[in-house]
């Protein structure tokens, strides 16, 4: 075998070097293949993204959206001071994190939210989390959760009233803080 360049040994390796033309344009094959395949792949996902805009909220002042109704009928998706219950855009009953959601929702939205939960936990309301508090028993942060009463959810009950988890506990048997 000939001497080998340090650059050669570098760039292609000794055993490729060794195998030959052969196992050097195999691995170029390889490697060139593997580099279009992606480019490809690149090119296919930028096409797609450019056929499919995702949609553009415009700001605006005021209501200035045309409705497609021009009988005044009921939009199929929630919006916020809707029932909680309302079905999902495809007529399904929501899932109990959405009906959750929903719910904390249309209370962030509510006259005297900030009074009543102050501003923090209004806008973590917003999203649909549940409002926070510090609990020293618990020493940490703690959620206020959703009680269904006067019918356990488990017995079919839709109803709920927000407690902390303590206060839940004292209402219902099954219900642990854990602390």
């Amino acid at each position: 075998m000939a001497k080998l360049g340090v650059k050669a040994v570098a760039k292609y390796g000794v055993k490729n070097i060794q195998k030959g033309a052969k196992g050097l344009k195999a691995k170029k094959f390889v490697a060139t293949t593997v580099k279009q395949n992606r480019t490809v792949k690149a090119k296919k996902q930028a096409v797609k993204a450019k056929t499919k805009p995702k949609p553009v909220q415009s700001v605006s002042k005021g209501n200035n959206r045309k409705s497609n109704n021009s009988k005044g009928s009921v939009s199929k998706r929630w919006k916020v001071g809707d029932d909680v219950y309302k079905p999902t855009s495809k007529g399904k009953e929501p899932a109990w994190n959405t009906v959750r959601s929903r719910y904390w929702k249309n209370e962030a939205a509510s006259a005297n939210a900030i009074k009543k939960y102050g501003a923090e936990n209004v806008a973590r309301m917003k999203k649909g989390n549940a409002p926070q508090r510090y609990n020293p028993d618990k020493g940490g942060m703690e959620s206020k959760e959703l009680s269904h009463e006067p019918i356990p959810k488990r017995d079919g009950g839709k109803d709920f009233v927000p407690r902390w988890p303590q206060d839940h506990a004292k209402v219902d048997p099954f219900r642990r803080p854990g602390y």
